[in-house]
């Protein structure tokens, strides 16, 4: 299934869904990120009638830009880290959503998409992206480096 999914749609869909809801707007990058010592990352499940996992990784920077974005703030200032995961999660679940309608070839389709998790991990102890997994690197507003590793079987 995910062999249907170029890794320039992956980037594209995820990048028309952060202009949309988070007002930022990515390009891609190349390579491995050089994430700091912590990242959040957000990991979302979809169901019926595709059986995968989205994970977004960023660090907390972008996590405020996405809160201060989605709470319309001028700044992405200090903010309680609750708000920064709730909104990369947030994030997260739009992406997942899109993602998955994209894989149904129908951007209309229904999708179950569950409550995204956050967590904080160490850069140095993530794991690699499986081999079937599709994996796009991006860059938003210019800055804030962003992951996305999309895995997904199909349901017969």
């Amino acid at each position: 299934m995910l062999t249907q999914l170029p890794n320039a749609t992956l980037a594209r869909v995820a990048g028309t869904t952060l202009a949309d809801t988070a007002f930022m707007f990515v390009m891609g990058a190349d390579g491995a990120p050089p994430w700091p010592d912590r990242v959040l990352e957000a990991r979302v499940a979809f169901r019926e009638p595709l059986d995968g996992e989205l994970r977004l990784t960023g660090t907390e920077s972008f996590a405020a830009c996405c809160a201060a974005n989605l709470l319309c703030r001028n700044s992405a200032g200090p903010c309680a880290p609750a708000v920064r995961e709730r909104a990369l999660g947030m994030i997260a679940e739009a992406v997942a959503a899109t993602v998955a309608a994209a894989l149904l070839g129908d951007p209309q389709a229904a999708v179950k998409v569950c409550r995204a998790t956050v967590v904080t991990s160490a850069a140095a102890g993530r794991p690699a992206p499986s081999a079937g997994a599709r994996r796009v690197l991006l860059r938003a507003d210019g800055r804030h480096l962003v992951e996305i590793v999309v895995t997904a079987r199909h349901e017969a």
